[in-house]
């Protein structure tokens, strides 16, 4: 396993470009259909987890949220008086 690691690390490269704000995404491979193809699928497993993430997170906020709206609605009307 380690040994893939070595090898796929030496022929795929990722990297941040800071002034476009952009992942660069390059990959080797025996023809260019296969690098390319290697470049997409890490491209749409990476959206995947964002977007996972992305759920995950809202999932997490919203019941704060709604408790924080209760709340807020119970004494909003002690305080107009």
């Amino acid at each position: 396993m380690e040994n893939f690691q070595a090898y796929f690390q030496n022929r795929v490269k990722i990297d941040y470009d800071d002034t476009q704000g952009v992942l660069v995404v390059s990959a080797q491979a025996f023809d260019p259909q296969t690098a390319q193809a290697i470049v997409q699928t890490m491209v749409s497993e990476g959206e995947a987890f964002m977007n996972r993430s992305d759920h995950d997170l809202v999932a997490a906020q919203v019941p704060f949220l709604e408790g924080e709206a209760e709340r807020t609605s119970a004494t909003w009307p002690r305080a107009r008086r």
